[in-house]
């Protein structure tokens, strides 16, 4: 296993330590989330920010602690918070270590005494646990002092001072609960006068063009001593008790851990790292806490009516218990069937998880309505997830078609044909109404191939809007990439009626591949600029230089004749102006409309993600096009190992052990927006299985069904 420690050098260095940042996750989708400087720099930062009932979604409920040592009455900081001048307490210049596995730790040499601190945020409760270790001095000598902040708000938003917020607390031995979030703890002495902090200082918001000043409540202090057997504790929780074990607690979730590492057998540290942080984009979606005395406080503090929470979602009447999602990344992003099903076979089949993998399948399959897939809605104050209530929501061309191909991907490696009959009439339900038409003009057209895309609606991958909720990409007319989705689908689906013995469906299927093949051809293709067009529209065909194109060529079935000259030509151009260290541009630095930084306020960055910015999951496109292409596959291979090496150290700046969402088109490529991305994350997965194809079974588990942890 990769190990990721930093010593007091990067530690003590603010202008390092600030910039990498760790996050712990739990089957619900919430997260533990700051700096290895123990100072949070974004709105997003948090020690507990549990998922919610939807439509809450995920809530900033602890915020942070603030702690002092105190040794012979000398105090001695061991967190700070970023003020408008200053930043206080200066805990950060005492850590002298941090460590990322198991648990995100720090360890403090202090006088003549060593202080380990540790955040355990367990996988399957809302609860996080903050303990504290003295591994070497005299404890008689020595008190801790910590002091929770919060701000019991969403994760977009900020928290002000208002006399709305509630400040009562109801204090019994070793537990103190606060407007619904329960605090288990092993103290000497409950202080239980509380204060406002004002105007604490989000660096990373600032830079990213967002409010920036946020207001926390501590509600109450505890004051610790070493002299007992256990040690020091400070629990948040969502589970009502009257006490709590601990170290059982902590023991149990530090087992399942190794049990996960001991299930990981690859040789590469990088990519084991990896493997491990995969299992953290698993969700459950129906385990969600509906705690009325926390929303209930919510909804007051926020001026909002006290009604009855909202419902779960709904999911064609159907709540299995094993069905699992994959989400998006953090610490902002939510569940997207998009990205989760671009991540799919990266984090799933590349890791032998099939079990996970046939979950995510069901779940994504009780979704589809008319032969689409919903759309994530993240708005400032609440996330909506898989919403019915309108079109809107619906919005996504190319998602029903990459469900297809991940069930076709899934039946190769599991051969699961029961799981085959069951998703099989989706699979057929989702080209019925392609080929038909249905919602936001998607259709076939004569020719065999699929408009999609207006000017008012961005409907491929391609979707960011202006602040005037126009698409900055619209690419209206027939995308690229999804003509070559279509045409996979059209192919995989013919193949699977042969295994189910539907014949004259598999020629069904197969003519309309036939068509649209022909058509592509014709229409895509250009000779004078040697790549194929971005989009083909009635008026005029796009001749941007965009990576979509790599979907013709790399899919289980290439929509682009395996014409040696084309490809070549494709990948060549493609290499020459969007290949980077980190991943694939998204247009060409010489179109006019290129973006050189994905930084600023939210208009340029809209503006910069998909002209210009760097995705690493689009290596996986370009890769696998490139070892079709080329007649000595194995040197390739090298050579690809050799340049994904940048991109894989990425593991210990950023988001430790993840890979962040996007990089600058431009030298140094600065790593950009989320901290951890599940389809970059899977998209290294799938390399390092397409890369070391002879070694494929070391990097899954198993390759039969199986529970998975």
């Amino acid at each position: 296993m990769k190990v990721i420690s930093f010593g007091s050098q990067i530690c003590q260095n603010l202008e390092q330590s600030l910039k990498k940042e760790w996050v712990e996750t739990n089957q619900f989708g919430g997260y533990s989330s700051s700096t290895i400087s123990s100072i949070n720099t974004r709105r997003y930062h948090g020690l507990f920010v549990p998922q919610l009932k939807p439509p809450l979604g995920r809530y900033v409920l602890l915020s942070n602690v603030e702690e002092i040592l105190y040794v012979d009455d000398v105090a001695y900081p061991l967190s700070g918070q970023i003020y408008a001048d200053s930043i206080y307490p200066e805990g950060y210049k005492n850590i002298n270590e941090f460590t990322l596995l198991p648990f995100p730790m720090w360890t403090y040499y202090i006088e003549d005494l060593i202080l380990t601190k540790s955040i355990i945020f367990l996988h399957d409760e809302q609860t996080v646990i903050v303990r504290y270790q003295l591994l070497e001095g005299d404890p008689n000598f020595v008190r801790l002092e910590v002091k929770p902040l919060t701000p019991f708000r969403n994760v977009h938003s900020l928290n002000r001072m208002n006399s709305r917020f509630n400040t009562n607390i109801d204090v019994s031995a070793g537990r103190v609960s606060f407007a619904g979030l329960y605090f288990y703890h092993n103290a000497a002495i409950v202080d239980q006068s509380g204060r406002w902090y004002q105007n604490i200082f989000y660096t990373q918001e600032k830079q990213r063009g967002t409010d920036f000043h946020e207001d926390l409540y501590n509600p109450f202090r505890l004051v610790y001593t070493f002299l007992s057997e256990s040690d020091p504790y400070l629990c948040a929780s969502l589970q009502d008790r009257e006490i709590i074990n601990s170290s059982v607690l902590i023991s149990r979730e530090e087992n399942r851990r190794v049990r996960i590492l001991k299930d990981i057998h690859v040789s590469d540290p990088r990519f084991q790292l990896l493997a491990y942080s995969s299992h953290k984009f698993f969700v459950d979606p129906f385990k969600v806490y509906d705690h009325k005395d926390l929303i209930s406080h919510l909804d007051h503090k926020n001026g909002h009516a006290q009604d009855e929470p909202p419902s779960q979602a709904p999911t064609n009447g159907k709540k299995d218990q094993t069905k699992k999602i994959i989400t998006s990344g953090y610490p902002w992003f939510e569940r997207s069937p998009r990205e989760g099903l671009l991540a799919f076979h990266g984090l799933t089949l590349s890791t032998g998880q099939y079990q996970i993998a046939r979950n995510v399948l069901s779940f994504y399959a009780d979704q589809v309505h008319d032969g689409l897939l919903p759309v994530q809605k993240v708005s400032d104050d609440e996330a909506h997830l898989f919403s019915r209530d309108g079109e809107e929501d619906y919005g996504e061309a190319d998602t029903p078609l990459l469900f297809v191909d991940a069930v076709y991907e899934y039946f190769k490696y599991s051969r699961d044909y029961e799981t085959l009959v069951q998703l099989f009439p989706v699979l057929s339900s989702i080209v019925e109404h392609y080929v038909k038409g249905t919602h936001f003009g998607i259709h076939m057209g004569r020719d065999g191939l699929i408009q999609a895309g207006s000017k008012n609606k961005a409907l491929t991958w391609m979707n960011a809007i202006t602040d005037a909720n126009i698409p900055i990409t619209a690419r209206e007319g027939k995308p690229v990439e999804i003509q070559a989705l279509w045409y996979n689908a059209l192919c995989a689906l013919a193949e699977l009626s042969e295994q189910l013995g539907k014949v004259s469906l598999k020629g069904f299927y197969r003519e309309m591949a036939v068509l649209a093949k022909r058509s592509f051809q014709h229409l895509f293709w250009s000779s004078s600029l040697g790549y194929l067009y971005d989009v083909v529209d009635q008026k005029k065909s796009d001749a941007s230089l965009r990576p979509n194109q790599l979907f013709a060529l790399s899919l289980p079935f290439p929509i682009l004749e395996e014409n040696p000259e084309q490809w070549g030509s494709i990948l060549e151009i493609v290499k020459r102006d969007l290949l980077t260290p980190f991943g694939l541009r998204t247009l060409s630095p010489s179109d006019p409309h290129y973006q050189k930084k994905c930084f600023g306020d939210r208009a340029k960055r809209n503006k910069a993600y998909h002209q210009g910015s760097v995705w690493p999951w689009l290596l996986v496109p370009f890769v696998n096009a490139s070892l079709r292409l080329n007649k000595n596959p194995k040197e390739e291979k090298k050579y690809f190992l050799d340049f994904l090496s940048p991109l894989l150290a990425r593991i210990e700046d950023e988001g430790l052990g993840f890979i962040s969402q996007v990089f600058d088109g431009e030298p140094p490529h600065e790593a950009r927006e989320a901290i951890a991305h599940s389809v970059n994350v899977a998209a290294c997965l799938e390399l390092y299985e397409l890369l070391l194809e002879d070694k494929k079974p070391a990097l899954r588990r198993s390759s039969t069904l199986s529970v998975e942890h």
